[in-house]
């Protein structure tokens, strides 16, 4: 099923934060794990630690990426 409506990018975002948001830490891990599955590892070792930094960087006031 081809879904053909469109919304922009900021709509996008805002509904994935609040999906997310939603969430257990058990499904946020599922969620994490699914994606890692079905990413090549190149990708995801760039994404994860970019992930780890803006953790990392919130709890300690630091900001922007690398």
């Amino acid at each position: 099923m081809v879904h053909t409506d469109k919304i922009s990018l900021k709509t996008f975002w805002e509904v994935v934060e609040q999906k997310l948001a939603a969430c257990s830490a058990d499904e946020l891990r599922a969620i994490l794990r699914a994606m890692a599955q079905e990413t090549s590892l190149s990708i995801w070792t760039t994404w994860s630690g970019r992930l780890l930094f803006c953790w990392v960087g919130k709890r300690s006031g630091l900001t922007g990426l690398p």
